[in-house]
């Protein structure tokens, strides 16, 4: 297991902003991200056992109009501190994570098509004063955290971006 940086494991402690303006502030980015990328994006605001909103993008025609492709990839906009973690999911089913699920992917296996529109994205996340919470954390325990759903003891995502998905 890595250590988890300082700047994770602080804002793990923080109170959520379940705040209209925090809302507000993600459908700005959403906006802005629309723009740079010149696809749709969509907003998800649902905060229940999340304290975070994510901006989702669908790369399903996007990338090489493969049948056998479909990757939606959600930018996870912590409201604890101003982070953000990119949560890839292949919806056909096929390709699978260290726990044999499709979801959530590194996004070192997309293709380059892929991965161009994500650094874009990232880019401009981390011009807006935003850090990136990398994959390799993901699953790795929030020490002193637990789970609001069911009190069970949280990972890095649960406390920082959502219990459910």
């Amino acid at each position: 297991m890595k250590n988890i940086p300082e700047f994770i494991s602080a804002a793990v402690k923080n109170e959520p902003d379940y705040s209209k303006s925090f809302s507000k502030k993600i459908a700005a980015l959403a906006q802005s991200i629309k723009k740079l990328i010149n696809l749709e994006v969509s907003h998800g605001e649902s905060m229940d056992y999340c304290p975070a909103q994510y901006i989702e993008i669908n790369l399903k025609d996007q990338i090489n109009h493969s049948p056998k492709t479909n990757f939606e990839i959600r930018f996870y906009i912590s409201s604890k501190a101003e982070l953000f973690f990119i949560y890839i999911n292949d919806k056909t089913g096929k390709i699978k994570n260290h726990h044999e699920i499709s979801h959530p992917l590194s996004p070192e296996i997309l293709p380059e098509t892929a991965k161009n529109i994500i650094l874009k994205i990232k880019k401009f996340l981390i011009e807006n004063s935003y850090q990136e919470v990398l994959y390799e954390y993901y699953d790795q325990e929030a020490a002193g955290y637990l789970t609001q759903m069911d009190g069970l003891r949280a990972n890095i995502f649960e406390a920082l971006f959502a219990e459910i998905v």
